[in-house]
């Protein structure tokens, strides 16, 4: 009995750190992709600064520890994004403008329901068009149904628009300019946008 008190503040405590967690092991699993990084961006990403200080990650006031947008726009990093991406959940709005991520475009998007804005563009680093996204656009971006903002241009995407992409009814800025996507694709029709940069 004497020691039953303090079984359960130790278990509680365990809980509430393991739930604090999920998002900084996210962020982790994003900065191992990370190569290089020439700015050093990513050395604020360590022990000694709590995940809400890192450079680029800003926490939410309300849900506290749960991270609600990641800025890292023209910062010269070069990467693929990790898959991890998609246990952020919390995530309103990120910005990867400017850098070097390349590849194909996680499927975990789509787990990002909250999400609002998501800016891709212009991820050419090398003076020759490398290091830019690549393959399709992920017919899962049409499960962040409240998307509002979708910036994808000047990378290297092939094929058609998803026609899934028509149930984003939120949609009002999406821009495709500089892919090589098929143009004219009747998926387009459906998509009601103010901005909507050319397809090829």
């Amino acid at each position: 009995m004497v020691y039953l008190p303090f079984f359960i503040l130790l278990c509680t405590g365990t809980a509430a750190t393991f739930g604090n967690m999920s998002d900084r092991l996210a962020l982790i699993a994003f900065k191992e992709k990370i190569t290089p990084d020439p700015l050093g961006v990513m050395s604020s990403w360590n022990d000694s600064v709590h995940f809400c200080n890192w450079t680029g990650a800003t926490c939410s006031d309300v849900h506290r520890e749960r991270i609600m947008f990641l800025e890292l726009q023209s910062l010269k990093l070069v990467s693929s994004i990790s898959p991890s991406i998609g246990n952020l959940t919390f995530l309103i709005g990120i910005n990867l403008e400017s850098n070097g991520f390349s590849g194909e475009i996680p499927q975990e998007f789509g787990r990002l329901l909250r999400l609002q804005h998501l800016n891709l563009s212009d991820n050419s680093l090398d003076v020759g068009g490398g290091n830019r996204f690549t393959g399709s656009i992920p017919v899962s971006f049409s499960n962040a149904s409240g998307l509002q903002k979708l910036d994808l241009s000047s990378n290297n995407f092939t094929g058609l628009l998803p026609v899934e992409l028509g149930t984003l009814r939120g949609l009002y800025i999406l821009n495709l300019e500089y892919n090589q996507l098929g143009s004219g694709s009747e998926e387009a029709n459906d998509l009601n946008v103010i901005s909507f940069g050319q397809l090829c």
